[in-house]
């Protein structure tokens, strides 16, 4: 009958120090009570090497110690690549207001797919639906009626309510009058269902997208080229619905959504390059190396051989990343894990106590261990050497400064500008509830387009915008240049009772259209009363100061003197 035994501290040093052992997992992971079934009887406690050999990775994978890099104590001086970008924005763009940044990218050519995509769409919808159906009929949008649409949208993520429908509610405690003003509830809402990005039927993926993704993608690059520090790292589109490629990052506030990735300007955090997970038909420029090391060379395509710095965090870096970056003239700081492949053996060699640090070389790049209250960390870097500098912060305690080598305070100065676009973005964010992961998504690289158009503006015209104010003027601008088109288009006027309509001085004017012809109105009294039988009745007259048409008498003393009519 086969026995369990253990293997014994020989056996196992032998196979986690085997240099053909190869492994991105923790250390932890291997275990001093490794189990192995026997079907011999005999008592020994010690393996042989064939009974050893199971536990050891396929040979197919094994790495020979000619892939092994030698790693030094003795270092020497780093010669980082030097930057020769052109950091700036394209000279050929000239915008002044806010609209116009925003304009840059969300432009006409870019709008009119939109308009047309959702245009078929909803003729579609309406041949299919049933003879019956009571929905709205969708009259065909303009340029200017998706870009009021957007505003609105935009305008939603400032004045925040629990449903789509309460934007639109009458009742004068809840209602916010300018929504019904701009557009009709059922306007809105069927632009918001029908809004769509490709006629493509069997679109799949980012297919749905549509030519959005890249049509912002290559704008981004084209418009703005940034400085010489550059930060790479995730984001997550919070979506929980059924998506095959969601994913859950418990580190993220949302957990569950759309997995992007970006490479920002470190100082601004304007997203100059970005890519959207969809498992194995992500869109890669490189086969080669981990899943990390492929986004960092898809992102960072276009900005080689510029010397530029790139600061990662330890899903990306590795000591093959970084011989790879350094022969395209790219320089690479971050932290990494040290089981990566081609990580030094048995670094440190001792347990180093808290503010020792340990460093090892090999050709362009140096593996900096520092041990930092309980828990140590490891950078690799091909712009730092070991030097110690002052964190800025002083102990509790002793009062002294706090050191800290120099690669750790450039990485948490360069590693923050994604977090500043996703704390900015966080906040009144375009993000509206959608059965439609494409629809959400759009919406988020709206907010993605706004950041950068909010940067540009500011590198325009040398001021710091806070992203709220940016927002509030490019919405006043947008119903500025495109607010009259309901006019245009005839819809239908729904007046709100306002508050004032208790207050103040209240006269009856007649009522005329934009020709100057005398032309009637509903009366809102006595459409909307509640004492009485509702009537749709007519009537010439309306009060100028309310903006509502009213009987005579006595409805229009009913309305400016009693709350409940």
């Amino acid at each position: 009958m086969a026995r369990k035994r253990y293997l014994s501290e020989d056996e196992y040093a032998r196979l986690i120090n085997d240099p053909t052992s190869d492994t991105d997992e923790s250390d932890d992971s291997f275990s001093k009570e490794l189990e192995c079934d026997i079907s011999s009887d005999s008592d020994t406690d010690i393996l042989s090497e064939t009974e050893l050999a199971e536990f050891l990775p396929s040979t197919s994978h094994r790495r020979t110690s000619q892939d092994a890099p030698f790693w030094t104590r003795e270092l020497e001086v780093l010669h980082p690549h030097i930057f020769i970008g052109t950091p700036g924005t394209n000279s050929v763009i000239n915008a002044g207001k806010e609209i116009d940044f925003f304009n840059v990218f969300f432009d006409d050519d870019l709008l009119n797919v939109i308009v047309e995509e959702t245009n078929n769409f909803a003729q579609n919808a309406e041949r299919s639906a049933p003879s019956t159906s009571k929905s709205t009929k969708f009259s065909n949008l303009s340029i200017a009626d998706i870009k009021v649409f957007f505003a609105m949208i935009i305008l939603m993520g400032i004045i925040k309510k629990p449903s789509l429908k309460m934007y639109f509610i009458t009742n004068e405690v809840f209602a916010t009058p300018f929504f019904n003003r701009v557009m009709p509830r059922d306007v809105f809402l069927r632009i918001l269902k029908c809004l769509h990005f490709t006629s493509d039927a069997s679109a799949k993926k980012l297919q749905k997208l549509g030519l959005i993704v890249d049509n912002l993608k290559n704008k981004f690059k084209r418009t703005y080229i940034p400085k010489e520090n550059i930060c790479i790292d995730e984001s997550l589109f919070a979506w929980k619905g059924h998506l095959g490629f969601r994913q859950y990052v418990p580190s993220k506030r949302s957990r569950y959504g759309i997995k992007i990735y970006k490479s920002c300007e470190s100082v601004t955090g304007y997203v100059w390059n970005f890519l959207i997970y969809c498992g194995k038909d992500t869109d890669m420029s490189s086969s080669d190396g981990s899943y990390g090391e492929r986004v960092v060379k898809t992102l960072m395509s276009d900005l080689c051989e510029k010397g530029y710095n790139v600061y990662l965090d330890r899903f990306f870096n590795s000591p093959s990343l970084a011989e790879y970056m350094h022969s395209v003239k790219t320089n690479v700081c971050g932290t990494v894990l040290k089981t990566r492949k081609k990580m030094p053996k048995n670094f440190p060699e001792r347990k180093l106590k808290k503010g020792e640090l340990d460093a090892v070389q090999h050709d362009n790049m140096n593996i900096i261990a520092f041990k930092e209250k309980k828990k140590g960390v490891f950078m690799l870097t091909s712009i730092h050497g070991p030097e110690i500098s002052k964190s800025g912060r002083k102990d509790r305690v002793t009062g002294e400064d706090i050191l800290k080598p120099q690669c750790i305070l450039d990485y948490n100065k360069n590693m923050g500008g994604i977090d500043i676009g996703d704390a900015v973005m966080t906040h009144h964010s375009c993000f509206r509830k959608s059965v439609k992961w494409y629809k959400k998504l759009f919406f988020g690289l709206m907010d993605i387009t706004i950041l950068n158009s909010n940067i540009l503006f500011d590198k325009k015209h040398g001021i710091k915008t806070l992203i709220l104010q940016f927002k509030m003027k490019l919405i006043e601008q947008i119903f500025e240049n495109y607010g009259n088109y309901r006019e245009e288009k005839q819809f239908p006027v729904r007046s709100l009772p306002a508050p004032i309509r208790l207050t103040g001085r209240h006269f009856p004017t007649l009522n005329v259209n934009k020709n100057g012809e005398k032309s009637r109105r509903r009366c809102i009294v006595c459409s909307q009363t509640v004492l009485k039988e509702r009537k749709m009745k007519l009537t010439f007259y309306a009060c100028s100061s309310c903006n509502v048409g009213l009987c005579v008498s006595p409805c229009f003393e009913v309305y400016h003197t009693q709350v409940s009519f």
